[in-house]
């Protein structure tokens, strides 16, 4: 009766199967993940993008008392953004890197007919260029407050130089009316005082409203976020590139290890077929050795037994005295 032997069989194909598919599809996934990795390293088009609304402030281009276009004094906002002096604030949040630098990535717009900068940062890192999007925009503003203040300090420190200086005078005012006694002189001195007087309060309310100036730089109305990314089609490429190369290798790999199995099983062959050989002449030599020497003596019917046969030449003076020819043995 025939037995069914293909679940035997089937046994050593599938684990030949399993071995080949584990390097060719680890060579393969490695090889996608490189192209991947090799588009996000190649294609540095990372934008992030913040907006930040402008308002008038004093000690900057854009502020309620200055002169000219709104429009040219927004553009000389957008230079300000690019500066120098932003992009130290940036680079002071980012130790190693240079002022220089962090602009060659930046790039900074005024929409038609609004108050609003927008800001955009290129780098190859996606959390980079959202970071430093998000920076420029932040220290921009940082430093439009700055100038506000110092312009504000300046502008209060001269208008109490000026109330200072008038004060001195309204007291020697005072001091050469208290000296006159002429009513003609008092008036006028009088006159005087009043005017000093008025230049200190009018002084004074203007030093209250410089030092009460809204010192709002502006705002970020829209966060950092990414607009640009890397080309799909371009990093699909680098993907399936970096497949075919994986399974490439994958496949050479299978075929050096099968030319390696193959020259390993003929060693072996090789080896059998001698150990074979070598057993076979050892036999041989066994039995050669087990078998009966054809010199035995055999026994005779007749009782008697021969002994060894002699081939020399005999002699028959050897016979004659020899009482036993033949070379026959009695045996009784």
């Amino acid at each position: 009766m025939a037995l069914d032997k293909s679940p035997r069989r089937s046994r050593p194909v599938i684990g030949t199967l399993v071995r080949a598919a584990v390097p060719l599809v680890l060579l393969t996934c490695l090889g996608g993940a490189a192209g991947l990795e090799l588009s996000s390293l190649r294609t540095s088009s990372f934008t992030g993008e913040s907006t930040v609304l402008v308002t008038p402030l004093q000690g900057n281009p854009f502020n309620p008392v200055g002169n000219g276009d709104d429009l040219e004094n927004l553009a000389s906002e957008a230079q300000l953004a690019n500066s120098d002096a932003v992009a130290e604030k940036v680079a002071a949040d980012e130790p190693g890197v240079s002022a220089s630098s962090l602009l060659d990535g930046l790039t900074v717009t005024v929409p038609p007919n609004t108050q609003i900068l927008t800001i955009d940062y290129k780098a190859a890192d996606e959390d980079a260029a959202r970071s430093r999007a998000d920076g420029f925009a932040h220290r921009y503003l940082d430093l439009r407050a700055e100038r506000a203040n110092q312009a504000v300090v300046a502008q209060a420190r001269k208008l109490q130089d000026e109330i200072d200086s008038q004060r001195a005078r309204l007291n020697k005012l005072a001091v050469r009316k208290t000296r006159v006694t002429a009513p003609e002189q008092r008036a006028v001195l009088q006159q005087q005082i009043d005017g000093v007087t008025a230049q200190v309060i009018q002084l004074s309310t203007t030093l209250s409203a410089v030092q009460t100036t809204d010192r709002d730089p502006g705002a970020v109305i829209t966060p950092a976020h990414i607009v640009g990314r890397p080309p799909q089609q371009q990093r699909t490429l680098f993907t399936l590139v970096g497949l075919l190369v994986g399974c490439a290798a994958g496949v050479l790999v299978l075929v050096m290890d099968a030319r390696r199995r193959r020259g390993s099983e003929a060693a072996a062959s090789s080896g059998v077929q001698g150990s074979t050989q070598a057993a076979a002449e050892w036999a041989g030599r066994s039995r050669m050795h087990e078998e009966p020497s054809v010199h035995e003596e055999e026994p005779s019917p007749s009782g008697w037994t021969s002994g060894p046969r002699d081939d020399r030449p005999r002699d028959d003076r050897d016979d004659r005295d020899d009482p036993y020819p033949n070379d026959l043995v009695r045996h009784g």
